[in-house]
């Protein structure tokens, strides 16, 4: 570790915006940080879901974590003057990566949105993970949930996989497991949202798809519970796919000719989510942190 867990919650402390905070609670940033240092290897990263004001979070960043976070923010607290904002600067300051926006929509903008035109006022969140793997046989991999509210709320989100050597039995591993989380929730779910992602993930120009697919959706708002119990199964359903994709093919032995092959798919990845992804286009449309918005692009890429 670059500090020690006493000198990170001390740290963290002096940056957050409410004095005393961490005195109260220092006994259990002192136990999260413990247990993590114990499990989960150096330079590690975290997902904080329901990380409230960001202080275990902050904490985990100053120890050389690459920490996400992702809530509300709708407590009282939260909520009371300029709270919510003095957060979200705190979490930034320390290394957190936080998605968070709301505000007015554009005129432009609320008429392709629903139930903007009525109010443009809106607020949204969401996780995004997008893999770029060094390993030319280790697809790069997408998977995005998000909540956006206007005048009523709904879900949206998916995960593909975009390889850059075909492997058959990958796609066929990747959509058994697919439909079989569909199929817990609604057995019609997986035709549905697989075909989405295929005409969602196409490049016109280029008259190809962007990979292998997977699933697709937005707009999802039958049943708040019932949608919220599937969003999270797909985030289990992802993890356990990359795992078990990375586990299997990162120790391969790659080729200079494969690497060219890898920056010319990554180029592809690039065109589609410049061109035509919604997710890139909301988020610079709604004043989001440009940097986060553009972390899906590949660090590097070639065109023929």
């Amino acid at each position: 570790m670059k500090i020690s867990l006493d000198d990170a919650i001390k740290q963290a402390s002096s940056k957050y915006p409410e004095k005393n905070r961490f005195d109260r609670n220092r006994y259990a940033h002192l136990c999260i940080g413990a247990k993590v240092i114990e499990y989960l290897p150096e330079n590690g990263s975290i997902l904080d879901i329901g990380s409230g004001p960001c202080e275990a979070a902050g904490v985990l960043a100053l120890l050389g974590y690459e920490v996400s976070a992702c809530d509300d923010l709708s407590d009282y607290w939260h909520l009371y003057g300029d709270n919510r904002r003095k957060i979200t600067e705190y979490a930034t300051k320390v290394g957190v990566n936080f998605s968070e926006v709301y505000g007015k929509f554009s005129n432009e903008v609320k008429k392709k949105i629903p139930g903007a035109n009525k109010n443009p006022n809106f607020w949204a969140s969401g996780i995004s993970v997008v893999m770029h793997m060094n390993n030319p046989y280790v697809p790069a991999i997408h998977f995005n949930t998000r909540f956006i509210y206007t005048t009523h709320g709904w879900f949206g989100g998916g995960m593909d996989v975009t390889p850059c050597i075909v492997d058959n039995k990958e796609k066929t591993f990747l959509h058994k497991e697919l439909k079989k989380m569909c199929d817990r929730h609604n057995k019609k779910y997986y035709k549905k949202y697989k075909k989405w992602c295929d005409e969602y993930f196409y490049l016109p120009h280029r008259k190809e798809t962007r990979g292998i697919g997977g699933i697709f959706f937005d707009y999802k708002k039958d049943n708040w519970e019932k949608d919220f119990k599937f969003i999270s199964d797909l985030g289990v359903t992802f993890q356990m796919l990359f795992n078990s994709i990375i586990k299997i093919k990162y120790k391969k032995k790659w080729t200079v000719k494969q690497k060219e092959i890898q920056y010319i798919k990554r180029g592809r990845y690039a065109e589609f989510n410049l061109l035509y992804d919604r997710g890139t286009k909301f988020g610079l449309q709604t004043g989001g942190n440009v940097e986060g918005i553009l972390m899906s692009l590949p660090p590097i890429a070639k065109w023929n």
